[in-house]
């Protein structure tokens, strides 16, 4: 009975884990794409902007990360959702885009 118990428990920090990690990852990414929809959330929510998508009434990213970070209390799950989130943001078809037309831009203004 004592295996049950302890997998059980295993099996509960394990979730919190993942959980804390996708939370984490996803605050970092809406952080990185935050510029580019920022006037749509604004538009989305009447000028109210996060503070209405969200029932905690956080107004930016900034303020759920700094609310949500003492519930990671795992500093290498914190990091490694964090790079994960830039891995995905830096690979993403629109960041590659982006990046393919700045360097055209760049190659322009030099000619």
């Amino acid at each position: 009975m004592v295996i049950c118990i302890c997998c059980s428990e295993q099996k509960k920090s394990d979730l919190y884990d993942n959980a804390s990690f996708c939370l984490w990852q996803n605050l970092i990414l809406a952080e990185l794409y935050e510029s580019e929809s920022e006037a749509s959330l604004q538009n989305a929510y009447f000028g109210k902007g996060l503070a209405l998508s969200n029932s905690f009434n956080l107004h930016t990213i900034q303020d759920m990360k700094e609310k949500i970070a003492p519930l990671i209390v795992d500093n290498i799950t914190r990091a490694r959702a964090e790079s994960k989130a830039r891995h995905l943001f830096e690979t993403s078809d629109d960041y590659k885009v982006g990046l393919w037309l700045e360097s055209r831009q760049r190659g322009d203004e030099a000619r």
